[in-house]
């Protein structure tokens, strides 16, 4: 393969397309393609990894929320949850944009990683709604005291450490690899540090 078209794949594939590539002579994956293939996996780790850190947060905030009572915690665990189902459609999305270009996608699937990033900002809409409605009914109705302990504080530094580390990932893995999907995650995280 020459330099040009090499040049011409890797720039392709910083920019989200997923070109075509034939095996050489003897059938074997040539060694771009193994480079594209640990692109593909890489990128795709840094969304299962996402996800698994999502369970893990959204049962323990939700864990937490139940025993304190507190409306602060329990808002962070139906953000969780939320993030969970995004960070789901920002793996499919991943995996989506990794294929080759077909007949019906001429130019590659990497437009289904915008799309993934936009759906994310509609779940991160509908989360504040959920939050404000239990607001308006501890105000305005159910005037529950939450309990303040030990395990409030430490599942919130916990998420702070999670989200920190996640956000970094994440943004190191989009850059690296041009995911918009990943990138749009790391964002969110790292607002929610804020």
């Amino acid at each position: 393969m020459s330099s040009n078209s090499k040049e011409e794949l890797q720039r392709q594939a910083c920019a989200g397309a997923s070109p075509v590539l034939r095996a050489d002579s003897s059938g074997a994956p040539t060694a771009w393609q193994g480079g594209l293939e640990e692109h593909r996996r890489q990128k795709q780790r840094a969304a299962l990894t996402s996800i698994f850190a999502t369970i893990l947060l959204a049962l323990s905030k939700l864990a937490v929320a139940l025993i304190t009572g507190s409306l602060g915690i329990f808002s962070e665990a139906l953000n969780s949850t939320v993030d969970l189902a995004g960070t789901a459609l920002s793996y499919a999305a991943v995996r989506v944009s990794n294929r080759p270009p077909d007949a019906t996608h001429p130019y590659g699937h990497a437009k289904f990683e915008s799309l993934a990033a936009l759906f994310a900002v509609v779940l991160l809409s509908l989360t504040a709604l959920g939050i404000l409605r239990e607001a308006f009914l501890r105000v305005f109705g159910r005037g529950e005291v939450p309990s303040a302990n030990w395990l409030g504080f430490a599942v919130l530094i916990l998420s702070m450490i999670v989200d920190f580390t996640r956000s970094r990932y994440l943004s190191r893995v989009a850059q690296e690899h041009g995911s918009a999907a990943l990138e749009a995650d790391a964002a969110h995280f790292t607002t929610d540090l804020f």
